[in-house]
């Protein structure tokens, strides 16, 4: 009775011993491994036995951001979690970069440097920012292939380039010199977009930049611009500049693609023509709730299959959202389309999924026949009650586990929905989720145990029917992974992140596993899932 009463009520506490859990046992205090017995691990104090195997493992490290170490996968590669074992990481040496970023004439620029790494990372995006300033920039790389682009602290005055791809190697480098373009004044360009359609209509509120090749060879680009009223856009280049390419995002026309239009000159007044013809349909929004109330800042993310588009069939996607009013104003090309409307998350209501036609003047060459809304009608999208879903989270013995974070989440259309709980004294949770349309949709639910427990990440995964009871969650037996982590000089490394994924399922798309952090002795203790034998 005393081991029920400290789990639920002391664990939060810190007060419960490890050793009163029935799947450890602690023989003796410690602060670290070493004053361990062989075999035993040092948690919170106490010296454990740390369960069975977790299996193939491999590890990736995330040193703070303060440190200028970047993050790297171990490079000891793949792993055996084994019980007992005791892992000796060490970071990979990363060579220091040192550079500049001048003109022809020696004059320095400052502003952000971005680095992409064509090494991926499992988990995270490979991407750096080094702050850029007049003395240069210092920053430490792994030995690879990175591309190297700048923007200057006065890009509205200059424009940004890009430099392509340089090679890091492990002696490191001390004196890159980036050039960027002389400012030989401005050479101004100009045109108008159009729609290619009879009459032709401009395209009002693109993004265009112009780009074209700097005299050292690197991409450099133009001031952005908006088209106006007319289509029309000004452009201006550092430099002399003679002929360029012109880059076009959709701005608030979400119903064009981006595009590249190349063999552009600075010398001519442009006419650049999209290939289609906008023969949109204007109508409102409206996103309610179940009983008929507005719900404000719904975002509503429209996926649709078109048949004006370059004269093809042609699919797109983009997103939107309702304002105070609960309303949006939608301007949509004759097609199929797909409305997912997903309400803030603080609402009470979720999320509703509708399909709806906008058909075209042209009824045999459209791909749907009847309306669902007509030119300035409003369609009116009812988002149903989330789901109350509530349980408990029970130790590997069935004891309760207090203070563990439950999230719950789904994807529906690309978008995913979450939910996040702590459990109580008790183990209980409950929380509310938007439903799926399709019932038998998967949602995952993902408990993560308070570190003192040293009990392991856990997923299950259910569909909404099996929640309309309480359900149960029981947490696996654990299997502690242990170590400690170094610098390629062998000293210890403190506040490094580190991630477990699991490659016995399938190596190809590694499983996170468990979660932790370096101390200030740069050991680490990750509990995992403890694989069956």
């Amino acid at each position: 009775m005393n081991k029920l009463l400290c789990l639920p009520f002391l664990i939060l506490l810190g007060a419960c011993s490890l050793a009163e859990l029935p799947m450890f046992s602690a023989s003796q205090n410690c602060t670290n491994t070493y004053d361990c017995s062989p075999g035993d691990v040092c948690h919170f104090g106490e010296c454990i036995n740390p369960g069975g195997d977790a299996g193939s493992v491999f590890l990736v490290l995330e040193p703070s951001t303060y440190s200028g170490i970047p993050a790297q996968e171990d490079i000891a590669g793949i792993r055996e979690a084994s019980s007992g074992a005791y892992h000796l990481v060490a970071l990979e040496p990363a060579p220091r970069i040192q550079g500049t970023v001048e003109v022809a004439s020696g004059e320095r620029r400052a502003g952000t440097l971005t680095i992409q790494g064509e090494r991926s990372i499992t988990g995270l995006t490979n991407i750096k920012t080094v702050l850029v300033g007049p003395e240069g920039f210092t920053t430490d790389l792994l030995s690879d292939t990175y591309n190297f682009s700048f923007s200057p602290e006065d890009s509205n005055q200059r424009p940004p380039v890009d430099w392509g791809t340089i090679e890091v190697r492990p002696e490191g480098i001390g004196d890159l010199t980036l050039p960027y373009p002389e400012d030989h004044g401005f050479t101004t360009a100009s045109g108008t977009l159009l729609y290619t359609s009879y009459p032709a209509r401009p395209v009002i509120g693109a993004i265009v930049q112009g780009e074209y090749e700097a005299t050292s060879g690197a991409k450099a680009y133009s001031t952005p611009a908006l088209t106006d009223a007319d289509g029309r856009f000004n452009l201006s280049f550092p430099g002399p500049v003679e002929n360029y390419r012109l880059k076009i995002s959709p701005g608030d026309n979400y119903f064009i693609p981006e595009a590249m239009v190349s063999g552009l000159s600075a010398e001519t007044d442009e006419e650049v023509s999209l290939n289609l013809a906008p023969t949109t349909q204007e109508f409102t929004v409206v996103t309610l709730s179940q009983s008929g109330e507005p719900v404000p800042e719904t975002t509503l993310f429209f996926q649709g299959v078109v048949q004006e588009y370059a004269s093809e069939l042609a699919s797109f996607e983009f997103a939107l959202q309702s304002d105070q009013d609960a309303q949006a104003t939608v301007n949509l090309l004759p097609g199929y389309y797909t409305v997912t409307a997903i309400s803030p998350r603080n609402s009470e209501s979720g999320i509703s999924v509708q399909d709806i036609c906008i058909a075209g003047a042209e009824l045999e060459e459209s791909l749907c026949y009847i309306s669902d809304v007509g030119e300035d009608e409003t369609l009116e999208l009812l988002l149903p009650n989330k789901k109350t879903v509530s349980g408990r989270v029970l130790s590997p013995s069935g004891d309760a586990v207090a203070g563990s974070r439950v999230t719950l989440y789904t994807n529906i259309n690309k978008q995913r929905l979450d939910a996040q709980a702590n459990t109580d004294s008790k183990g209980f949770f409950s929380l509310q989720m938007s439903v799926a349309p399709d019932p038998e949709a998967n949602y995952s639910l993902t408990v993560q145990p308070a570190p003192q427990l040293a009990l392991p990440m856990h997923r299950e995964t259910f569909t909404i029917l099996d929640f309309e009871s309480e359900i149960s969650v029981k947490i696996p037996y654990p299997s502690l992974f242990a170590g400690r982590l170094t610098s390629e000089t062998g000293l210890t490394v403190e506040n490094v992140a580190i991630s477990v994924y699991s490659v016995n399922t399938d190596p190809e798309k590694p499983t996170l596993i468990g979660v932790g952090t370096s101390t200030t002795n740069g050991e680490f203790l990750i509990p995992l899932p403890a694989q069956e034998e």
